[in-house]
């Protein structure tokens, strides 16, 4: 019985109840509550919420990382770690799927400027912002709002720039 519970019933965060029969998985066809056109939009993270993270990958914003380890990991997976942090964070609820990509790039684009102590300030503001009483995980997102806001201007010059151009 264990097993065809297992085979029949999938943990889907689509389901309010949160169990759903799926008859795809044992013949493979599409039923009409299966089908990608039927399905409810969800929130695109939901699925890192799946991975079984080891513990001694876990990403924790309020605790310096080891910055080789950190680069090693590889883009995709410190994503993955800054999404999973992330998977309890109300300050995120109602923010916009790309909102909150964006989100997790700033502390991926942070962690790995700090890791590379490229520029090399960016240690020594770290420290000053936390210093100051700000907890860690706020000071990432300090910087990470001063790096866009700086993109951004480059961006607007750029754009005035071409737009002189022709």
């Amino acid at each position: 019985a264990l097993s065809f519970f297992r085979r029949c019933y999938v943990l889907d965060p689509t389901d309010t109840l949160g169990i759903r029969f799926s008859i795809h998985n044992i013949t493979n066809e599409n039923v009409p509550e299966l089908n990608k056109i039927n399905e409810p939009e969800i929130d695109p993270y939901l699925h890192y919420m799946k991975y079984n993270i080891p513990i001694r990958d876990a990403y924790d914003p309020n605790i310096k990382l080891n910055y080789k380890e950190w680069i090693d990991k590889g883009k995709n997976y410190q994503f993955i770690l800054i999404a999973e942090a992330h998977n309890n964070d109300t300050s995120l609820m109602g923010m916009k799927a790309d909102d909150i990509h964006l989100h997790f790039l700033q502390h991926q684009m942070v962690e790995t400027a700090l890791a590379l102590n490229d520029p090399k300030e960016l240690r020594l503001d770290l420290a000053r912002l936390v210093a100051s009483g700000m907890t860690r995980h706020d000071a990432i997102h300090y910087l990470g709002r001063q790096f866009m806001t700086f993109v951004q201007e480059i961006m607007k010059s750029r754009q005035q720039q071409m737009g002189k151009e022709d």
